[in-house]
């Protein structure tokens, strides 16, 4: 008959078992189910288990714990009922009970006895002391204090957000390169050169793929160069879906434990569940009445009752808040369209969201008397690239300035302006089409000086119509490196390359220009390092992805129809250590208990028996071993792949420090390294454990 989860499996109805299949997808993963029994023995996985018991509200984990607290796995309707202060038919019990059920975290057999998970009994509190005890029993959410927000007034709270975002990610690519520290990340220090909140932007650029690596530093990408040519719209976007796939808490002061944040750009398995959670932040923001916004406190403690597990403490739907409002996903308590459309299935959404609320670039400046160019609102790259060269950005907060001095234009005509040519670019920018007097002067001043020193290559000569202006060279103490000879009154020649003399007599105050051999003025332009990213833009790791209705009905009837035929197990001893972190409620409220465990012993589906009895033994300590940092059911997930064949998926660092995402079927596991055949180079591969990032059902 099989066991008592087998039988009551085969019980369901073809929707029933569907809706267990949608809950639990990650027992979906190949190779395929074959029946039923198959079905209760991945169900019973120790991370698959918890994974699920991670996504039920609070009155569900109360449930559980009244179970545990009643001193066993099974207990009998009327006993749950009475501890918990309640009737075995009230619907706020079978409510929760539903939603356990749904998950086959507990279940009821025909004789009325609940039953609960192996995996979570293990990771349960043990039984209660004194008989009166009462379990505690909320099953009423907490209610949003609402207050009102137009639409008007949260569409330019978004607007205005949005293009922040996009100027404070423009200045902290344009603050680059970032310096690294020796163990990986930004530092501190570095952090507070860049400004406040630094951390979310670099985040940010880092997962848009703007950011990347480039000898020990960060760099802008490729990538940046396209995305400065955007409009603002086309600017958030991709730094939008970055957000909401971000791994990380950026704004967190501190980690669960209350030990300080780590360095920026280095993996935290502490946050693993932030994109769950800005998930279900949205699906709740999407409860809140049109023209009214929620309190951020009454949406924190509802978030809280909802997924009790996954929120350690309240301070992180702070920082989760914080987070979306700085790239205008949430305004005022209310969602924006831009909240709305981060989170539609149709990914062109976004797009027409944000090209239509942003205004567009700004190609034009108000150029002023005090040698200052004020742009309102976000610059086109080409308007930037011109300001860049000629002046010195002084701000971009709502309204970015920049300020003209000699030294500054000085650069501009090193990098190949002419007066005539700059004096022409900045009036076809400037408002009204005239420069203020004051700046032209500026232009036509330096201009004249420009250029009287003139270094050509061809064996560092320099020449000048001025003789007086060349025995002032020869007598400089600042040139004295140079080792200047006099060849004729207008002719001098130097001792060192170019480069090294243009670059000497530029340090001494002087304004020279190169020439090539022709004599033409040769025009060094400063080569932009560019990095390569590392993590991929906008990526939503495929495991937190809905399995499809359709699938996963058809599997759901073709079980049932199978039965519970008998397959070839193999159990794995019950004898890896393993630390459990769940959350129980006892008095006050839920707390989180961290305990030494052990794997109840797991049925690992596989078509044919292996070989050698311990194989799946050696397998599943080599990955715990080397693929530690992966999550618990990844790490199942790898293990059964290795063991029983199938494909997977993984995204995989190299050691590179590159990434990409493959999907490999299992040949041969020799300690570290695993041999598996690669789809993406259709070819044999090898892959160290210790460089798979994630897992998921390929």
């Amino acid at each position: 008959m099989g066991s008592p989860l087998v039988r009551w499996l085969a019980g369901r109805s073809p929707d029933e078992l569907a809706a267990i299949l949608a809950h639990r997808p990650d027992v979906l993963v190949a190779p395929p189910l074959a029946d039923l029994g198959a079905l209760a023995g991945r169900l019973q996985m120790n991370g698959s288990v918890l994974a699920a018991f991670a996504t039920v509200p609070l009155p569900a984990i109360q449930v559980v714990d009244a179970m545990a607290g009643c001193g066993g796995p099974a207990v009998t309707e009327e006993r749950l009922a009475a501890t918990l202060g309640r009737t075995p038919d009230d619907p706020d019990l079978l409510a929760a009970l539903t939603v356990l059920a749904e998950r086959a975290l507990v279940w009821a057999d025909p004789e009325g006895t609940l039953r609960m998970a192996g995996a979570l009994w293990s990771a349960c509190a043990g039984p209660s002391r004194g008989a009166g005890w009462r379990a505690r029993f909320d099953p009423e959410p907490p209610a949003l204090v609402l207050a009102d927000a137009s639409d008007d007034m949260v569409a330019r709270e978004a607007a205005a957000a949005g293009t922040l975002a996009v100027e404070r990610v423009g200045a902290l690519l344009d603050a680059t390169p970032v310096v690294l520290l020796k163990s990986g990340g930004v530092g501190t220090r570095e952090l507070r050169r860049l400004g406040a909140e630094a951390r979310f932007w670099l985040e940010l650029a880092y997962g848009a793929g703007l950011l990347g690596y480039a000898d020990g530093a960060l760099t802008p990408t490729p990538a940046y160069d396209d995305w400065r040519a955007a409009s603002p719209g086309g600017r958030l976007v991709p730094l939008l879906r970055a957000w909401r796939s971000l791994p990380v808490a950026p704004l967190a002061t501190h980690r669960p434990d209350g030990e300080p944040a780590g360095a920026a750009l280095t993996a935290d398995p502490a946050w693993s569940a932030v994109v769950e959670l800005r998930a279900a932040l949205a699906r709740l923001l999407e409860e809140v009445p049109p023209g009214r916004g929620a309190t951020d406190g009454s949406l924190g403690e509802l978030l809280r009752w909802r997924l009790p597990v996954l929120v350690p403490e309240a301070s992180l739907v702070d920082w989760l808040l914080g987070e979306a409002r700085l790239v205008g996903a949430i305004a005022h308590g209310a969602p924006t369209p831009l909240g709305r459309a981060v989170f539609a299935a149709d990914p062109g959404e976004l797009t027409a969201v944000a090209e239509e609320l942003l205004p567009a670039a700004v190609g034009e400046a108000v150029f002023q008397t005090d040698l200052t160019a004020v742009v309102p609102g976000v610059p086109t790259g080409p308007l930037a690239d011109l300001l860049d060269a000629a002046a010195d950005r002084e701000s971009r907060a709502g309204a970015s300035t920049w300020r003209f001095g000699p030294a500054s234009v000085r650069a501009a005509f090193d990098a190949g302006y002419t007066a005539d040519s700059l004096r022409d670019g900045l009036r076809a920018v400037a408002v009204g089409g005239a420069l203020p007097q004051a700046l032209e002067y500026l232009v036509a001043d330096v201009g004249r000086r420009h250029g009287r020193v003139r270094v050509r290559a061809v064996a560092s000569v320099l020449h000048a119509e001025d003789p007086a202006l060349l025995r002032e060279l020869v007598r400089a103490k600042a040139l004295r490196d140079l080792r200047l000879t006099v060849l004729a009154p207008t002719v001098l020649a130097s001792a060192k390359p170019a480069g090294v003399t243009l670059a000497a007599l530029r340090a001494a105050g002087y304004a020279p220009v190169g020439e090539d051999a022709t004599g033409a003025p040769t025009i060094v332009r400063r080569a932009e390092p560019r990095g390569v990213p590392r993590r991929r833009p906008g990526h939503v790791p495929a495991a937190r992805n809905a399995p499809d209705a359709t699938e996963v009905g058809a599997v759901a009837k073709r079980l049932l129809a199978h039965g519970s035929a008998r397959s070839a197990r193999l159990e794995v001893p019950a004898d890896l250590p393993r630390r459990l972190e769940i959350a129980g409620v006892r008095g006050d409220g839920p707390t989180v208990r961290t305990a030494e465990a052990t794997y109840p012993p797991m049925l690992w589906l596989v078509p044919d028996l292996p070989e050698e009895p311990d194989e799946p033994r050696r397998v599943a300590e080599v990955v715990r071993r080397h693929a530690g940092a992966l999550p618990g059911p990844q790490q199942e997930m790898l293990t059964r792949a290795i063991v029983a064949g199938g494909p997977v998926r993984i995204d995989y660092r190299d050691s590179g420090g590159d990434f990409s995402t493959r999907v490999i079927e299992p040949l041969e596991l020799d300690q570290v390294l695993l041999t598996a055949w690669c789809q993406l180079r259709d070819a044999e591969r090898m892959f160290s454990l210790d460089r798979i990032e994630s897992v998921s059902p390929a």
